[in-house]
């Protein structure tokens, strides 16, 4: 029967080949889990303009309440839920004119969350 001996480094390749697999593994979940995160955010701020756009379209012929209507219907559309919808004047904001309304409505998605306000142009 022979003994194995306390110096003999067999299996070590082994070992930190099992080691450097797990580190590729781990590296990859972290980046999947920031491109993750990094998709989300831009779905809802895409959700989030396309439903300000919409419901300032609808606002132009209707009321804000029919306006935030369609603006939750355009969020879910978009997989997006609508957290807030609101009329905002251009003196409100920093890109609007002042003295015409619009609106501004905030979506999340995924728990990440975005807001976007559109109007009336002149």
């Amino acid at each position: 029967m022979s003994r194995r001996r306390w110096d003999d480094d067999a299996g070590n390749v082994t070992v930190a080949g099992a080691a450097v697999i797990l580190a590729v593994v781990v590296l990859a979940l972290l980046i999947g889990s920031g491109v993750t995160g990094m998709v989300q955010s831009h779905r809802a701020t895409h959700a989030a303009d396309m439903t300000a756009l919409s419901a300032a379209s609808v606002m132009q012929r209707a009321s804000v309440a029919d306006a935030c209507a369609v603006a939750r219907g355009i969020a879910e559309d978009n997989g997006a839920r609508l957290t807030s919808c609101d009329l905002v004047s251009g003196d409100d904001t920093a890109h609007g004119p002042p003295g015409l309304e619009g609106i501004s409505v905030t979506v999340s998605v995924a728990g990440k969350t975005a807001s976007a306000a559109a109007g009336p142009v002149g």
